[in-house]
């Protein structure tokens, strides 16, 4: 991804539930025992997660990582309610880094005719 994007992951297909329909599952970024994100706050401002679109977004923070260019492992979970709150955890790597595109120099060349 570019510097400062949001980056989403569209996870509608990503699981399956034998017990429920796949709408019954919530995808979040990880949390640890204590129920405290694994995605840090000082680093990363969550922008979607827990909706019924299955999608999950986040991006650098704009304060301490602006322009910031690197790898994370992102930590996503899947919640399923039945049984109540089984969950599994999954961890990908989210990078972000300069893209400068240059587009050739072409000179005109002009034919002039008599």
């Amino acid at each position: 991804m570019g510097l400062n994007t949001e980056v989403c992951y569209a996870l509608h297909d990503k699981a399956e539930d034998p017990d429920d329909a796949v709408s019954s599952l919530r995808w979040y970024f990880g949390v640890d025992d204590k129920g405290r994100s694994l995605v840090d706050p000082k680093n990363f401002t969550i922008t979607r997660e827990g909706g019924a679109d299955k999608t999950i977004c986040f991006k650098p923070n704009p304060i301490t990582h602006r322009n910031w260019e690197g790898c994370t492992p992102t930590p996503i979970m899947v919640l399923d309610p039945h049984p109540i709150n089984n969950r599994d955890d999954y961890v990908v790597q989210s990078c972000w880094r300069k893209i400068e595109v240059f587009f050739p120099y072409m000179p005109q060349m002009h034919l002039l005719r008599r």
